[in-house]
C-alpha cells in the first residue's frame, strides 16, 4: 500500500467527517443573527485537560427599549456526520409540564415572589409560565438512543451506543455547565446608587446531525420507526450530590432554520411577558442586588452565586 494519500482519498475522508457540516452550519447561524465562535474550549470536569466543542453562538434581545436590559440566547453545539441512523426511543413522560424547570439559565433575576399568592419564591421559568409555550414542554422526548454497527464476518447489524455520540452528549453537558459557572463566577454586585439591569441568559445544548434521525416506538406489532427532524434527548447526570437533567435538542441539518425560527418565536413571547411584568422584574432585580451587596463572607464568589441562583 502507498503511504501517500491521493486527492480522491483526501476527499473521501473529508466527506466522511463532520468538517464540511460545520462549515455550512456556522454561516447559517451568523445569517440568523448569532455571533459565532468556532471550537471554543473548556476544562474537562474529570481530568482538567482542555477540551473543545464545535461552536458556541450567542444573540441578544433588547427587552425594554430605553434600558440596557437584555435576554441572551446561547447555543452550544456539536455537529455529527452520522453515516448510520440515530434512533431515539420514544418516552411518554407524565410530568412534561414541569420540563420548563430544566431550561438552563443564569443571570438576573432568576428568583421571583408573587405578592398576591402565598407561594414564597418561584423560579423565573415558573413565574413567566414558560411551560405554556416553550418547546421543552412538548415532545417528542427520549432518554435512550442507539446507532448501528455491522458485525464482523457477518451481514447482520447490531444496535449499539456509538462512542462518538456518547462523547458528544457528555461534551455538550459539560460545556453547558462550564459556561453557566463562568457567568455566575464573574458576576459582581452593583454599587450603591447603581441600577442592575435585566441580564437573563438561556443556554441550549444542540446536536446537529447530517444523517438520518428516527424515533422508535414500541407497538403491539413490534417497533415502529418514524423519521424525525427534531427530537429532545433528556440526559440525567449526578453533579456533586444533585441530580440534574439536561435537554439536548437533536436536529437534522435541513431543520436548522426552522429550529432557529422556533427559538426566535419563543423568546419573542418571553419578551412580551417580561414587558408586561416590568414592575415585578425591577422589584426582583433590586431585591437580589440588595442581597448581593450584603455578602461579606470569606468566599464572596460562592455567596453571590447562591443569591443569583434559584
Amino acid at each position: 500500500m502507498s503511504d501517500k494519500i491521493t486527492l480522491q482519498q483526501m476527499k473521501d475522508a473529508v466527506l466522511r467527517s463532520g468538517y464540511l457540516l460545520e462549515q455550512r452550519v456556522l454561516p447559517a447561524l451568523e445569517e440568523a443573527g448569532f455571533y459565532v465562535e468556532a471550537n471554543p474550549v473548556f476544562p474537562d470536569p474529570l481530568t482538567g485537560k482542555s477540551r473543545e466543542y464545535d461552536f458556541t453562538a450567542i444573540t441578544a434581545i433588547r427587552v425594554y427599549r430605553d434600558d440596557l436590559d437584555f435576554l441572551w440566547i446561547h447555543l452550544l453545539g456539536e455537529c455529527v456526520n452520522n453515516h448510520h441512523p440515530i434512533v431515539c426511543f420514544a418516552s411518554d413522560p407524565v410530568t412534561d409540564f414541569l420540563f420548563h424547570e430544566d431550561i438552563k439559565c443564569a443571570g438576573i433575576p432568576l428568583r421571583f415572589t408573587e405578592q398576591k399568592r402565598d407561594e414564597g419564591e418561584m423560579s423565573f421559568q415558573e413565574f413567566f409560565r414558560l411551560n405554556k409555550f416553550h418547546h421543552y414542554c412538548r415532545g417528542p422526548f427520549s432518554t435512550q438512543y442507539c446507532s448501528f454497527q455491522q458485525k464482523k464476518q457477518a451481514k447482520a447489524w447490531m444496535a449499539w451506543h456509538d462512542d462518538e455520540h456518547h462523547r458528544l452528549f457528555d461534551t455538550l453537558v459539560a460545556a453547558t455547565e462550564y459556561e453557566i459557572e463562568e457567568l455566575l463566577s464573574s458576576w459582581q454586585p452593583p454599587r450603591r446608587g447603581e441600577e442592575e439591569p435585566l441580564n437573563l441568559n438561556i443556554f441550549y445544548p444542540l446536536l446537529i446531525a447530517r444523517g438520518d434521525l428516527f424515533e422508535c416506538k414500541q407497538e403491539k406489532g413490534g417497533p415502529v420507526f418514524e423519521p424525525r427532524s427534531h427530537v429532545q434527548f433528556r440526559k440525567r447526570i449526578i453533579s456533586g450530590q444533585q441530580q440534574k437533567t439536561f435537554h439536548i435538542d437533536i436536529v437534522i441539518e435541513a431543520f436548522l432554520a426552522k429550529y432557529l425560527k422556533m427559538l426566535e418565536d419563543e423568546h419573542e413571547e418571553l419578551k412580551v411577558r417580561l414587558r408586561r411584568k416590568k414592575k415585578h422584574v425591577r422589584l426582583a432585580i433590586d431585591r437580589i442586588a440588595s442581597e448581593m451587596r450584603k455578602v461579606k463572607n470569606r468566599d464572596k464568589r460562592e455567596g453571590l452565586r447562591e443569591i443569583l441562583q434559584f
